[in-house]
């Protein structure tokens, strides 16, 4: 029997959200559901989430999730072969708290920032100007919020896997340009 204390989520928005927190990430039976996270959803509409990255939404929480989604793509990308990324260790409190996280995850991307300037400049490079890019975007005033209500949790998991699938396509991107400029130059010669 379930105690009547017990607090359950009013919306679809708020059950979603509480079950990503629990498997600390956006598995990809929760994807189909995900349109209904979007936060200007109206129960009566059908709203489509934006299928690219939004360089222009200064909501917090968006730009919280972006921060939250290079963080983790610098220590992959420094840490290939690691097993517990900082998505399995902080997503749930990153979505409910980020400027806690943020300050943790900071200083523990340190050594992975350095790692990565010694070993593969280009990465560096890029992953620092869009991690700058995403918090530069934060009001100078406000900052990093403590808390994230309910509408800007489900913006910070959109800005998370937006960021995410941007990060994946100039990362294809660029090893097809890699590669064609390969094949030509073997062509040539």
């Amino acid at each position: 029997m379930r105690s009547r204390w017990r607090r359950r989520p009013r919306t679809p928005t708020g059950h979603l959200l509480q079950r990503i927190r629990a498997d600390r990430r956006v598995a990809p039976p929760r994807r189909p559901a995900a349109p209904r996270v979007h936060p200007n959803r109206k129960d009566h509409q059908v709203t489509a989430l934006a299928d690219r990255l939004d360089s222009t939404e200064l909501d917090p929480g968006y730009l919280c999730g972006r921060v939250f989604a290079v963080l983790e793509a610098f220590q992959y990308a420094a840490l290939p072969d690691v097993k517990a990324t900082i998505g399995d260790s902080f997503f749930g409190t990153a979505m409910t708290a980020s400027a806690a996280v943020f300050k943790t995850l900071w200083l523990g991307a340190n050594a992975h920032l350095e790692r990565l300037r010694r070993d593969n400049g280009a990465a560096y490079t890029a992953l620092s100007r869009r991690l700058a890019e995403a918090f530069t975007a934060f009001d100078p005033h406000d900052g990093i919020p403590v808390l994230l209500t309910t509408e800007q949790q489900a913006k910070f998991v959109l800005g998370y896997e937006q960021q995410r699938a941007a990060d994946f396509a100039a990362k294809a991107a660029y090893k097809k340009n890699k590669d064609q400029t390969a094949h030509d130059a073997a062509e040539a010669g």
